[in-house]
């Protein structure tokens, strides 16, 4: 199952809308430190970061989602663990946690079961609508983020 019930980071998105993030696929919450620049790389991509030496790109947005959070100053750097690897996501220190249930993900995928196949779902809660994330195939792949040059010949 893609999407399962259990705690969620929750970050504003904006208006009534949160971002879900698996408390499970968190790894470590870190202070924003030292990131290195990466040419040639997509605009939603900071860089490189170690992060007790895990070098792992750090992503502006969560960029699958095209879901651009307001940071504000001296943002955390979390790290998550993804089908393919570590990620960093630069999030506001204003967060909170939700529980999720079973029943809330089911009725979602029930309602809005075109979106079964993509990497969110919509879950409305008491005046918020979270959209919970697919952490499991985000990019975390050097050679995945790296703008293809297409003028470039094989």
């Amino acid at each position: 199952m893609k999407f399962a019930s259990g705690q969620y980071l929750l970050l504003h998105y904006r208006d009534n809308y949160f971002l879900g993030v698996p408390l499970k696929d968190i790894l470590g919450v870190y202070p924003k430190g030292e990131i290195t620049p990466v040419p040639n790389t997509r605009e939603d991509i900071l860089g490189l970061a170690n992060l007790e030496g895990r070098i792992v790109p750090i992503h502006d947005t969560i960029s699958r989602f095209n879901l651009k959070l307001e940071i504000g100053e001296e943002p955390y750097i979390v790290l998550l663990k993804t089908g393919s690897g570590e990620l960093g996501i630069s999030v506001p220190r204003d967060f909170d946690v939700i529980q999720i249930s079973k029943k809330q993900i089911e009725k979602a995928q029930e309602v809005l079961s075109e979106l079964k196949k993509k990497d969110y779902l919509l879950i409305p809660a008491e005046e918020k609508n979270i959209i919970i994330l697919d952490i499991i195939n985000m990019d975390t792949k050097i050679s995945d983020l790296v703008k293809r040059d297409s003028a470039q010949k094989d």
